[in-house]
């Protein structure tokens, strides 16, 4: 301490200036982070780590990023880098990476072409003016003798999460099987080829029957199911309960009620469903569910010579914002919006499982029975959702049976979740493809967090609180500004007068 009084500001300075220095250089021999974001939004997961250590040969990342981009790709660029940067020192020197800028070099221009990673127009200013500027922002990974892009690298809150899935599978010699059926009228992967093509990268596609009279085989252990048009058979009830019971896990999607958005008609389907989720303390009620919190839909209206587009909020359509954070199916999610979607009721659940609600309306919901009116002009008043917290999908895990052997099973309400219309736009993509993950043999990847910075919602409050609270937030700050000003100008006035 003595020392430090003797110091001169001078030296004092140059002293914290040789620390900063000593402290960098020994940063770049022994990685360390202090991460105190809340979502760890800089920080590797123990899964990717995990894959990092597991490599057996070389992996090269080349990075084609141009330079003296405006922010925020300019911030983007550094965060690739520290990302890579740690990446490399997890894999015990198996991970190398280049940053390179395709810029005024024709041999890398070809070398981004041959990878398929577009050229983009980003808006820069140069000399007081607006331009538009060509830039690549994408990477290429090789290993072994497997290429694979990503070719735009925009929004990186998923970065960590898509290159270690990437990369997995030019790893793994074997994909994990996931398998569906197409007994009893269910839709499977050939009438989904948008996500049968998206899917056919990360997991080996099978197609079985449930109603077989040997069983599903052993060596499958993970099964996706979508809506049953007709009834099952026994047999099949019997398939399905054993795969649980061996320890199987097994994700489906389906409907309740039938619904046809054209006609405007809805009716409950028996498809002999309820007598398998009986034995596990889960009734799936023949309704459907509203909510207040709901998407909009594009409805054509005519008026007089003209039609346009009108957007109708349409309580059918709940935006679930209520995604259970204790879950690991809610990785990376923060709202979904089921379609035409049914409640599903929990009684006493056997000792052996555990349940968890994945997926549950707002404090503003009610439940439709019976008589559906789908008209989208109907007028809906506030005072009748008087229903909160209405469960449209849940999980349970644990012993199925007599076997020692721990099961999945997921089940969701909306057999539309993944059609050919809907999972074109990607609202719930993201919720899906966690899902799979859940109930594949390779969950590990499941684990990675999402680097989104997520906005913690508002809690919900009457019309007339939120008049209070928006009307304290504008006059509220410039009054207690004025307030101060006026304190400080009569402090200093009487310091003057004496």
């Amino acid at each position: 301490m003595n020392f430090l009084k003797s110091l001169s500001p001078k030296q004092k300075s140059g002293l914290v200036i040789l620390l900063i220095v000593i402290l960098n250089l020994v940063s770049y021999v022994f990685f360390f982070r202090l991460d105190l974001t809340k979502n760890e939004l800089y920080t590797i997961s123990k899964a990717t780590r995990g894959l990092m250590k597991s490599l057996d040969d070389k992996v090269t990342v080349k990075v084609y990023f141009t330079d003296n981009l405006p922010a925020p790709y300019s911030t983007n660029r550094r965060y690739l880098e520290d990302q890579l940067e740690e990446l490399r020192s997890y894999s015990d020197g198996k991970l190398n990476f280049q940053m390179m800028d395709p810029a005024g070099s024709p041999e890398l221009e070809k070398q981004v072409e041959s990878a398929q990673i577009p050229a983009l127009q980003v808006q820069v200013i140069d000399n007081d003016k607006m331009e538009s500027k060509k830039a690549y922002m994408g990477l290429e990974i090789l290993y072994e003798d497997k290429k694979e892009t990503m070719p735009v690298l925009q929004q990186l809150e998923n970065f960590e999460f898509e290159f270690a899935t990437t990369l997995n599978r030019m790893v793994n010699k074997k994909l994990p099987v996931l398998a569906t059926s197409a007994d009893f009228g269910m839709q499977g992967w050939e009438g989904k080829q948008s996500i049968q093509q998206y899917l056919g990268k990360q997991f080996q596609l099978e197609t079985i029957s449930i109603s077989d009279s040997a069983g599903i085989t052993d060596s499958l252990n993970s099964l996706i199911l979508f809506t049953p048009k007709d009834s099952l058979s026994d047999v099949a009830k019997k398939n399905i309960k054993s795969f649980l019971s061996r320890g199987g896990k097994l994700a489906w999607f389906f409907d309740r009620v039938s619904v046809n958005p054209q006609n405007q008609q809805a009716s409950g389907l028996n498809n002999g469903m309820d007598s398998i989720f009986s034995d596990y303390g889960i009734t799936i009620s023949d309704n459907l569910v509203l909510d207040l919190q709901c998407a909009a839909i594009s409805v054509p209206q005519q008026v007089g010579m003209f039609q346009f587009n009108n957007q109708v909020q349409f309580p059918y359509l709940p935006v679930i914002s209520a995604v259970n954070q204790e879950s690991e199916l809610s990785r990376g999610i923060s709202v979904v919006t089921p379609i035409f979607a049914s409640e599903i009721s929990i009684g006493k659940v056997p000792e052996s499982l555990s349940v968890t609600q994945v997926l549950s309306t707002s404090s503003k919901s009610k439940r439709a029975v019976g008589f559906y009116l789908l008209d989208p002009f109907q007028e809906w008043t506030e005072a009748s959702f008087t229903e909160k917290n209405l469960p449209v999908a849940l999980s349970l895990e644990g012993k199925f049976g007599n076997d020692e052997k721990t099961g999945k099973l997921f089940l969701m309400t909306d057999g539309e979740l993944v059609n050919e219309d809907f999972i074109q736009n990607g609202a719930s993509i993201p919720f899906f493809m966690n899902v799979l993950y859940y109930i594949s043999d390779d969950k590990g990847l499941l684990a990675i967090p999402s680097k989104k910075d997520f906005v913690v919602p508002l809690p919900e409050m009457a019309p007339a609180a939120k008049q209070s609270v928006k009307y304290a937030n504008l006059i509220l700050p410039p009054v207690l500004i004025l307030i101060w000003g006026v304190v400080r100008w009569r402090n200093r006035k009487r310091a003057s007068e004496s």
